[in-house]
Formats: structure tokens, C-alpha cells, sequence
């Protein structure tokens, strides 16, 4: 499970300041060294925009079975995996077949104000996954993923609120994807890693 550590908050400390500042239309220089800013935050905590460097990858083909094949979240993974140079082909012939149940996301209230509005919401993220070998052999058992952020609700903004959050799902995807192929690169690793005799 991911939940909001010190690296994730200061990158939603800087979201909810553009979000501010797109409501507020504050000058452009202010925007430019917000974006800025957060460059900086996402790289200090080890996180790579896409296009900008890849995690190296122990994949080299893929069969994707997604249960929802056109959604966001299968259509995320296609593009990582298609960025590391991961090849997609048919089941039997790939190095491994992915297995990958439909997004669930729930969002719950969590905090609310003195007038007994909501304040705060829970978002989460959940999708269960399993890998098999190209003999079949099951590689990764069946597991879900879990990931979860928590934004601030602004009632007399209801555009910006709606924005983060939609921000925050596409976050929340990428966060899962990163956890399944650390997984199946861990994996992958480790069955290739010399036995010990005897």
C-alpha cells in the first residue's frame, strides 16, 4: 500500500497551489516557478516523467489480458511498457502473460468543516493482477495492488477540486503500474539468479 508519505506530500502541497493559482489567474511567472518547483519535488523522490528516462525493465514481450482493455488503466501499461521497448505479441510466444482485473476506485469522506462540509476525501485506487511464465507456470500468484491519496475538497471551487482529483487518479494509476512491474521485475530476478548447490 502506498499512502501519502513526505516526497508525496510536498507534490500535493505544490498541487493544490497550481490548482489555486489556475483559480485565481495569478501571473504567469508565478505558474512557470511552480512548475518549476515541482519538477524539482517529483525528481527528488526518485520519480521519472514519462518520455524523460525509463526504469530499466527485465521484460522483453508481453501478452496484456486486461479485463477492461480499453481502459485507462490497460491503456497506461500498454504506454509504460511500450516506452521501456517491451514487445507485445501473442499468448505462448511472450516471455509473460499478464493478467489484469478492471480499476476499482472508491473515494470517502475522511475530514469535514465546522458547517459539516466535507472537507477532506480519501481517494483509492485497487486492481488485482497475476503474471504466468510462457510454459504457463505461474510466476506472480494472484495479488491486488492498492494505492491511496487524500485531497482537500473546496466547495466554492468546484472546478479546481474536480481537477486535482482527476489529477490525483491519473497519479494514482501510475502509481500502481510502478508497483506491478517493480514486482514482476523482482520476480523475474530472482528465477534468474543462479541456484545455490546442494
Amino acid at each position: 500500500m502506498i499512502i501519502l508519505g513526505d516526497s508525496s506530500n510536498r507534490t500535493h502541497f505544490l498541487l493544490n497551489w497550481w490548482i489555486n493559482i489556475a483559480s485565481h489567474k495569478r501571473s504567469t511567472a508565478s505558474v512557470v516557478l511552480l512548475l518549476a518547483l515541482m519538477t524539482s519535488s517529483i525528481s527528488s523522490c526518485g520519480f521519472q516523467l514519462r518520455g524523460t528516462g525509463q526504469t530499466t525493465s527485465l521484460l522483453e514481450s508481453v501478452y496484456l489480458n486486461a479485463v477492461d482493455s480499453s481502459g485507462a488503466l490497460a491503456r497506461e501499461l500498454i504506454d509504460s511498457l511500450s516506452q521501456s521497448g517491451v514487445e507485445f505479441t501473442s499468448n505462448g510466444k511472450a516471455q509473460v502473460n499478464i493478467r489484469l482485473d478492471r480499476e476499482r476506485f472508491t473515494r470517502r469522506p475522511v475530514s469535514t468543516t465546522g458547517q459539516i462540509n466535507v472537507a477532506e476525501y480519501e481517494l483509492t485506487l485497487e486492481v488485482g493482477f497475476e503474471v504466468l511464465t510462457r510454459s504457463g507456470d505461474v510466476l506472480i500468484a494472484p495479488t491486488r495492488l492498492r494505492t491511496e491519496r487524500i485531497y482537500t475538497f473546496d466547495s466554492s471551487s468546484l472546478v479546481g477540486s474536480n481537477e486535482e482529483e482527476s489529477l490525483l487518479n491519473e497519479e494514482m494509476r501510475r502509481d500502481v503500474i510502478g508497483q506491478l512491474l517493480q514486482r514482476i521485475n523482482a520476480r523475474i530476478k530472482a528465477t534468474q539468479a543462479p541456484q545455490p548447490i546442494g
